[in-house]
């Protein structure tokens, strides 16, 4: 293990080197702002600054995210909801049906008999 200690056991070197910024100045370095430079032709750039979003911007989102999931819920809901009714009535002529089919081969058989 690593200590920051002198081999002479004198006071302890400072780990980071204090930086010292001017007067005037912000304390975040220009290289990390957030921007993007577009080039329109050769004349003309044009300079965008890209923002953290506010505590109102991810709210919004968040509903907006919120509502596209309500809606494409509601929209399966109504599909599942159609698909009821059309299940039950091809259920429903399936035993009419195998009735009807029982009841014409009896009808069949005792026109046979007489």
């Amino acid at each position: 293990m690593a200590t920051n200690l002198p081999p002479d056991g004198g006071a302890e070197r400072p780990r980071v080197e204090p930086e010292i910024i001017p007067p005037g100045e912000s304390a975040e370095p220009r290289d990390a702002r957030p921007h993007i430079f577009l080039a329109f032709d050769e004349q003309t750039t044009q300079r965008i600054h890209l923002a953290r979003p506010s505590a109102f911007t991810m709210v919004l989102a968040l509903a907006l995210a919120g509502l596209a999931i309500a809606a494409i819920l509601l929209v399966l809901l109504g599909l599942v909801l159609l698909w009821v009714p059309v299940a039950i009535i091809v259920v429903a002529v399936l035993l009419t049906s195998g009735r009807a089919r029982q009841f014409w081969r009896w009808w069949q058989g005792r026109g046979e008999a007489r």
